[in-house]
Protein backbone atom coordinates (compact mmCIF):
# COMPACT_ATOMS: atom_id res chain seq x y z
CA UNK A 1 0.00 0.00 0.00
CA UNK A 2 1.41 3.41 -0.88
CA UNK A 3 1.34 6.69 1.07
CA UNK A 4 -1.72 8.04 -0.77
CA UNK A 5 -3.86 5.09 0.31
CA UNK A 6 -3.51 5.92 3.98
CA UNK A 7 -3.68 9.72 3.87
CA UNK A 8 -6.08 12.38 2.67
CA UNK A 9 -4.03 14.46 0.26
CA UNK A 10 -5.46 17.78 -0.89
CA UNK A 11 -4.97 18.78 -4.53
CA UNK A 12 -3.18 22.16 -4.52
CA UNK A 13 -5.12 24.91 -6.34
CA UNK A 14 -2.37 25.44 -8.90
CA UNK A 15 -2.39 21.72 -9.73
CA UNK A 16 -6.19 21.66 -9.94
CA UNK A 17 -6.20 24.57 -12.40
CA UNK A 18 -3.54 22.91 -14.55
CA UNK A 19 -5.39 19.59 -14.41
CA UNK A 20 -8.62 21.22 -15.62
CA UNK A 21 -6.73 23.04 -18.40
CA UNK A 22 -5.17 19.73 -19.42
CA UNK A 23 -8.63 18.09 -19.49
CA UNK A 24 -9.85 21.00 -21.64
CA UNK A 25 -12.86 21.35 -19.32
CA UNK A 26 -15.45 23.79 -20.60
CA UNK A 27 -19.13 24.81 -20.84
CA UNK A 28 -20.25 21.66 -22.65
CA UNK A 29 -18.77 19.31 -20.06
CA UNK A 30 -20.26 17.42 -17.15
CA UNK A 31 -17.37 16.57 -14.82
CA UNK A 32 -16.98 14.09 -11.98
CA UNK A 33 -14.10 14.07 -9.50
CA UNK A 34 -13.72 10.60 -7.98
CA UNK A 35 -12.53 11.10 -4.42
CA UNK A 36 -13.21 14.85 -4.33
CA UNK A 37 -11.85 15.59 -0.84
CA UNK A 38 -12.63 19.22 -0.02
CA UNK A 39 -14.14 19.85 -3.47
CA UNK A 40 -11.31 21.86 -5.03
CA UNK A 41 -11.62 20.36 -8.52
CA UNK A 42 -15.44 20.40 -8.87
CA UNK A 43 -15.70 23.92 -7.42
CA UNK A 44 -12.99 25.28 -9.74
CA UNK A 45 -14.50 23.44 -12.72
CA UNK A 46 -17.87 25.13 -12.13
CA UNK A 47 -16.65 28.57 -11.07
CA UNK A 48 -13.61 29.16 -13.30
CA UNK A 49 -14.03 26.74 -16.22
CA UNK A 50 -17.81 27.09 -16.48
CA UNK A 51 -18.62 23.40 -16.89
CA UNK A 52 -22.30 22.61 -17.30
CA UNK A 53 -22.23 20.72 -14.01
CA UNK A 54 -19.51 19.36 -11.73
CA UNK A 55 -19.90 16.47 -9.31
CA UNK A 56 -17.68 15.39 -6.45
CA UNK A 57 -17.84 11.89 -4.99
CA UNK A 58 -16.28 11.45 -1.56
CA UNK A 59 -16.65 8.90 1.26
CA UNK A 60 -15.79 11.35 4.03
CA UNK A 61 -18.92 13.17 5.30
CA UNK A 62 -16.82 16.00 6.69
CA UNK A 63 -15.16 16.49 3.29
CA UNK A 64 -18.55 16.60 1.58
CA UNK A 65 -19.87 19.15 4.10
CA UNK A 66 -16.76 21.31 3.63
CA UNK A 67 -17.07 21.06 -0.17
CA UNK A 68 -20.71 22.15 -0.06
CA UNK A 69 -19.88 24.99 2.32
CA UNK A 70 -17.17 26.29 -0.05
CA UNK A 71 -19.47 25.94 -3.07
CA UNK A 72 -22.24 27.99 -1.43
CA UNK A 73 -19.71 30.63 -0.29
CA UNK A 74 -18.63 30.91 -3.94
CA UNK A 75 -22.25 31.36 -4.99
CA UNK A 76 -22.45 27.98 -6.73
CA UNK A 77 -25.88 26.32 -6.65
CA UNK A 78 -26.60 22.59 -6.72
CA UNK A 79 -27.50 23.02 -10.40
CA UNK A 80 -23.82 23.87 -11.02
CA UNK A 81 -21.95 21.69 -8.53
CA UNK A 82 -23.07 18.77 -6.41
CA UNK A 83 -21.29 16.61 -3.87
CA UNK A 84 -22.24 13.04 -3.03
CA UNK A 85 -21.18 11.21 0.10
CA UNK A 86 -20.67 7.72 -1.21
CA UNK A 87 -18.49 5.09 -2.74
CA UNK A 88 -16.87 6.05 -6.05
CA UNK A 89 -16.89 2.38 -7.08
CA UNK A 90 -20.69 2.26 -7.02
CA UNK A 91 -21.34 5.78 -8.38
CA UNK A 92 -22.55 5.62 -12.00
CA UNK A 93 -20.33 7.31 -14.59
CA UNK A 94 -22.78 7.38 -17.49
CA UNK A 95 -23.23 10.86 -18.94
CA UNK A 96 -19.95 12.35 -17.77
CA UNK A 97 -17.64 13.85 -20.39
CA UNK A 98 -14.72 14.42 -17.96
CA UNK A 99 -13.60 12.28 -15.00
CA UNK A 100 -10.71 13.24 -12.74
CA UNK A 101 -8.85 10.79 -10.51
CA UNK A 102 -6.27 11.40 -7.74
CA UNK A 103 -6.16 8.02 -6.01
CA UNK A 104 -3.87 5.35 -4.63
CA UNK A 105 -2.56 2.56 -6.80
CA UNK A 106 -5.05 0.10 -5.28
CA UNK A 107 -8.02 2.40 -5.98
CA UNK A 108 -6.85 3.08 -9.55
CA UNK A 109 -6.67 -0.67 -10.23
CA UNK A 110 -10.24 -1.11 -8.98
CA UNK A 111 -11.46 1.85 -11.08
CA UNK A 112 -10.08 0.61 -14.41
CA UNK A 113 -12.93 -1.74 -15.30
CA UNK A 114 -15.54 0.78 -14.20
CA UNK A 115 -14.03 3.54 -16.34
CA UNK A 116 -13.89 1.21 -19.35
CA UNK A 117 -17.48 -0.02 -18.93
CA UNK A 118 -19.35 3.11 -17.97
CA UNK A 119 -17.81 6.16 -19.65
CA UNK A 120 -19.21 7.14 -23.03
CA UNK A 121 -16.84 7.03 -26.02
CA UNK A 122 -14.91 10.28 -26.19
CA UNK A 123 -15.06 11.03 -22.44
CA UNK A 124 -11.77 12.37 -21.07
CA UNK A 125 -10.12 10.94 -17.97
CA UNK A 126 -7.29 12.79 -16.25
CA UNK A 127 -5.34 10.95 -13.59
CA UNK A 128 -3.13 13.01 -11.29
CA UNK A 129 -0.02 11.33 -9.88
CA UNK A 130 -0.46 7.79 -11.24
CA UNK A 131 -1.14 6.33 -14.69
CA UNK A 132 -4.19 4.09 -14.96
CA UNK A 133 -2.27 0.84 -14.68
CA UNK A 134 -1.08 -0.21 -18.13
CA UNK A 135 -3.80 1.76 -19.91
CA UNK A 136 -2.55 3.78 -22.85
CA UNK A 137 -2.66 7.55 -22.16
CA UNK A 138 -3.00 9.99 -25.04
CA UNK A 139 -0.62 12.38 -23.31
CA UNK A 140 1.40 12.74 -20.14
CA UNK A 141 2.62 16.09 -18.87
CA UNK A 142 4.60 17.33 -15.92
CA UNK A 143 3.83 21.07 -15.62
CA UNK A 144 6.40 23.21 -13.84
CA UNK A 145 5.65 23.94 -10.19
CA UNK A 146 3.21 21.03 -10.04
CA UNK A 147 4.20 18.13 -7.80
CA UNK A 148 3.05 15.20 -9.93
CA UNK A 149 2.37 14.40 -13.59
CA UNK A 150 -1.05 14.24 -15.27
CA UNK A 151 -2.16 11.45 -17.60
CA UNK A 152 -4.88 12.08 -20.18
CA UNK A 153 -7.06 9.25 -21.50
CA UNK A 154 -10.05 9.20 -23.80
CA UNK A 155 -12.72 6.51 -23.47
CA UNK A 156 -12.67 3.77 -24.46
CA UNK A 157 -9.24 3.40 -22.91
CA UNK A 158 -6.84 0.78 -24.24
CA UNK A 159 -4.22 -1.40 -22.60
CA UNK A 160 -0.56 -0.94 -23.45
CA UNK A 161 1.36 -4.02 -24.47
CA UNK A 162 4.53 -4.88 -22.51
CA UNK A 163 6.84 -2.85 -24.81
CA UNK A 164 4.51 0.15 -24.58
CA UNK A 165 4.43 -0.11 -20.79
CA UNK A 166 8.24 -0.10 -20.62
CA UNK A 167 8.42 2.86 -23.03
CA UNK A 168 5.87 4.80 -20.92
CA UNK A 169 7.88 4.19 -17.73
CA UNK A 170 11.06 5.38 -19.47
CA UNK A 171 9.31 8.52 -20.72
CA UNK A 172 7.83 9.24 -17.27
CA UNK A 173 11.23 8.96 -15.59
CA UNK A 174 12.74 11.22 -18.27
CA UNK A 175 10.15 13.88 -17.60
CA UNK A 176 10.63 13.64 -13.86
CA UNK A 177 14.24 14.70 -14.53
CA UNK A 178 13.26 17.63 -16.78
CA UNK A 179 10.16 18.94 -15.01
CA UNK A 180 11.16 22.60 -15.52
CA UNK A 181 9.55 22.68 -18.96
CA UNK A 182 6.07 24.21 -18.77
CA UNK A 183 3.99 21.60 -20.63
CA UNK A 184 6.32 18.85 -21.80
CA UNK A 185 4.19 16.40 -23.73
CA UNK A 186 4.95 12.76 -24.28
CA UNK A 187 3.17 10.51 -26.72
CA UNK A 188 2.69 7.16 -25.04
CA UNK A 189 0.19 5.65 -27.41
CA UNK A 190 1.25 2.18 -28.46
CA UNK A 191 1.31 1.20 -32.14
CA UNK A 192 0.03 4.48 -33.56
Amino acid sequence: MNWLASARVRTPYQSAVRLLQFAEAGPEDVLVDLGSGDGTIPNLAALVFGVKKAWGVETDEEGVSRSEEIARALGLTRERVEFVCGDMFSFGLEGFSVATVFQSEDAVEKLLGKLMRELVPGARVVSYLLPLGTMSPLRMVRPSKVAHPFYLYRAPVEFLDQAGSVRLLEEISGHAEGAEREWAEVSAVANR
